[in-house]
């Protein structure tokens, strides 16, 4: 998922999470990541959860993402302000 991330690519980073999703994965894929690759996820969140286009499969990451990471949101001022504009952006 991080690869998907890094194109910045909408179409390939949804499709991705489609797939995630099929193949039950999509926990795993989520789960783990570093305060760099958390930051870069809520990212792409606050970027694309807008868009119709991918907003029911975005919407459902989102939360899992706050679910999964909601005890270490205080740890960190920089997610802890991406989660707010998260939150905000829903």
């Amino acid at each position: 998922m991080n690869k998907a991330l890094q194109s910045g690519n909408p179409e390939v980073i949804v499709a991705l999470v489609e797939e995630l999703v099929e193949r039950g994965a999509l926990y795993v894929a989520i789960g783990g990541r570093s305060e760099e690759e958390l930051l870069q996820l809520i990212k792409f969140l606050i970027w694309k959860v807008g868009d119709y286009r991918y907003a029911s499969v975005l919407l459902e990451v989102t939360r899992i993402t706050i679910d999964m990471y909601s005890a270490v949101f205080d740890q960190s001022q920089q997610v802890r302000a991406q989660i707010n504009q998260l939150i905000a952006t829903v």
